[in-house]
């Protein structure tokens, strides 16, 4: 009985000979091929027209750019500013938990989420309030914080 040529016998030599030849062969993952476009397409952002604005919104507004780029430490250097300006905005208390959360400061986040929580429920915007209590409850502080449980029955009424 005869047996049947081997067919894969060219592309392993192929392969073996390539291998050992030194030269290597390299293939390119889809999302290192594409990264340099979807960088292009989502960092990219056009800077609006700040004419007009005050300066304290201007600092909000690179904030939220910042934030957006991923670029943390300086969203936290202009939200920083514009807090020297007005601290009675909890948007601001918000956007610094945001900062402080995309820089891994755990602490400082949850201390901002809280505080904002605290200034959207003292004007009378439950909504807000309600949205700043579910990011609250995501942190491990949550559980730990005598203030907490008041905050959710304030929430309630």
């Amino acid at each position: 009985m005869m047996k049947a040529p081997r067919i894969y016998s060219c592309i392993q030599f192929s392969l073996i000979l390539l291998l050992t030849s030194g030269c290597v062969i390299r293939v390119e993952s889809p999302a290192e091929r594409f990264e340099p476009e979807i960088k292009s397409s989502f960092v990219q952002i056009p800077t609006p027209d700040t004419e007009g604005m005050s300066a304290y919104e201007r600092h909000k507004l690179f904030a939220s750019r910042y934030i957006v780029e991923g670029d943390y430490q300086s969203a936290l250097d202009e939200l920083y500013r514009a807090r020297d300006m007005r601290q009675d905005d909890p948007e601001l208390y918000e956007r610094l938990g945001v900062a402080y959360d995309g820089d891994r400061q755990s602490g400082a986040a949850y201390e901002n989420f809280f505080r904002a929580a605290e200034m959207y429920l003292a004007s009378g915007d439950i909504g807000r309030a309600q949205s700043m209590h579910g990011w609250l409850r995501i942190f491990p502080q949550y559980s730990q914080d005598p203030n907490a449980p008041g905050l959710a029955a304030r929430l309630k009424r």
